[in-house]
């Protein structure tokens, strides 16, 4: 994360009043070969899309890096906030949602990861999120139950599963 991340968080925290929050991501070695690239195109087109668009929906969720839990959250949480699937940042956000809790979403916080360079590891990488999807819909039920707004529980629950299903139905 760059220099001033923390302040800027800080004051998402307080002017959004949010429990987390989700930084736009970056692929850093985007300019080492075209499917770097590629990985960046797709992040940003997600963040900048499909992010904010659920951000004024109230549903975003958390996934990757750059994300922030007020550790006063986090503490509602219990004892394993990050569950036990492949996608723990996905399953820490559902468990955030499940308890009526607020998700936001910021674009002018970059956080940079490194992209994968080779097919054989994109695929193992969308494989693991893809079974990260599948076992966190146990929550589907806790969401329905939670006491986050309709609209939060019908985008939070379309997300969960719409990946997983477009996926199962290329194959």
């Amino acid at each position: 994360p760059d220099a001033n991340t923390i302040n800027k968080i800080s004051k998402y925290f307080n002017f959004l009043k949010v429990d987390a929050l989700q930084t736009l991501v970056r692929i850093s070695n985007r300019e080492q070969n075209l499917l770097a690239k590629m990985q960046d195109i797709e992040f940003i087109g997600f963040s900048r899309v499909i992010l904010k668009g659920r951000a004024l929906l109230g549903s975003v969720g958390l996934g990757g890096n750059g994300q922030f839990v007020k550790l006063s959250s986090l503490l509602k949480l219990g004892i394993n906030p990050w569950g036990d699937t492949l996608t723990e940042d996905l399953e820490m956000g559902l468990k955030l949602i499940s308890l009526g809790m607020k998700i936001g979403y910021c674009d002018d916080i970059i956080t940079e990861q490194e992209g994968v360079l080779n097919l054989k590891s994109l695929v193992i990488q969308r494989s693991r999120w893809l079974q990260g999807h599948l076992t966190n819909w146990k929550y589907i039920y806790k969401i329905l139950k939670s006491k986050s707004n309709f609209i939060t529980k019908l985008d939070s629950i379309f997300y969960l599963t719409f990946v997983s299903s477009i996926v199962l139905i290329t194959l």
